[in-house]
């Protein structure tokens, strides 16, 4: 079996955990983190990794980052996708707030013609800006639903991946009244062609979900942790335990996150330093170094296109 590493990088401003639902907060949103993501492509391509940048509106806005991938797009060096922040894509939208002070609206909060605008206007603004086709996606704070789903079909996506096999999204608020999370603890931990009716379920929808990597690690019945392929400054040893133990299971891919704005000094909560940035990248280098000996590169669409598409047309 041949498998697959996976790099997805949601591609969005600085510091997106603060609440910036507000027309003013969505105002000071920047992009300085696109001058940084060159790098890591650079390490990408010494381990023949092929990043998936999953695309937020502002960071279509960034020269750096868009001139550094329309040339390595050409050469298959990297994939665009989408990701969706509704709360600053255009059209912005104005919700009703709940009682309390609430966070980040999910797009499951707007109306259903309010969604289609909203990935209308960012699909077209991903394919002018980048002049490929948009197959990939992951939705903001990894929520998902029916509705949000059958939107993205419409308009050509064929792969999400918004899934955190094993989390439970419920206790983090929206903005408007009873809103919350997407609940992943029964979820399945591999790709499959998902259900429009049952996202938990394997259907014929067309669309295929590749969750990120994930394991529950449990310590006695009340207890657990989620181990995530996903850097934070002191899980190396983890990552590499989760590699090692996957490569064994019959999942044929693991799927790498991080945020861009995680590769610039000050731009997320777990960065801050410059000194965090160097350790971030020895444990990168050494992460991908062991993953490698084990797994080969491939962007998220390319994943599915091969292992599901082309077969079907033989």
């Amino acid at each position: 079996m041949d498998k697959k590493f996976i790099i997805t990088i949601d591609t969005e401003g600085d510091n997106m955990w603060r609440r910036l639902y507000t027309p003013n907060s969505i105002k000071r949103i920047t992009n300085r983190n696109g001058e940084h993501i060159y790098k890591f492509q650079e390490l990408c391509e010494k381990y023949k990794l092929i990043p998936t940048y999953l695309v937020n509106y502002e960071m279509s806005l960034s020269k750096p980052f868009v001139e550094m991938s329309q040339p390595k797009l050409k050469e298959k060096r990297l994939e665009i996708g989408m990701h969706m922040h509704a709360w600053n894509c255009p059209p912005i939208y104005k919700l009703k707030p709940g009682k309390r002070e609430g966070d980040n609206p999910y797009i499951g909060e707007y109306p259903e013609k309010i969604i289609v605008q909203k990935v209308d206007y960012l699909t077209k603004q991903l394919e002018e800006v980048f002049q490929t086709e948009m197959l990939s996606h992951r939705s903001g704070r990894w929520y998902l639903n029916k509705v949000y789903l059958k939107i993205l079909k419409e308009y050509g996506d064929i792969v999400d991946c918004s899934v955190t096999t094993g989390v439970d999204w419920r206790k983090g608020p929206g903005l408007t009244k009873n809103s919350k999370g997407s609940n992943y603890k029964q979820f399945y931990g591999k790709d499959y062609e998902i259900s429009l009716e049952d996202l938990r379920r394997e259907g014929k929808s067309g669309i295929y979900e590749v969750p990120v990597t994930t394991e529950i690690k449990r310590y006695h019945l009340i207890k657990n942790e989620v181990i995530w392929l996903r850097p934070n400054g002191s899980n190396l040893d983890k990552m590499c335990n989760l590699i090692k133990q996957r490569a064994k299971s019959n999942v044929d891919y693991v799927e790498f996150m991080l945020h861009s704005s995680e590769l610039m000094a000050g731009g997320s909560p777990n960065f801050q330093t410059k000194e965090s940035i160097q350790k971030l990248y020895y444990d990168l280098d050494i992460l991908f170094s062991y993953a490698t000996s084990i797994y080969s590169g491939s962007s998220l669409s390319d994943f599915v296109i091969k292992k599901y598409i082309k077969s079907r047309k033989k």
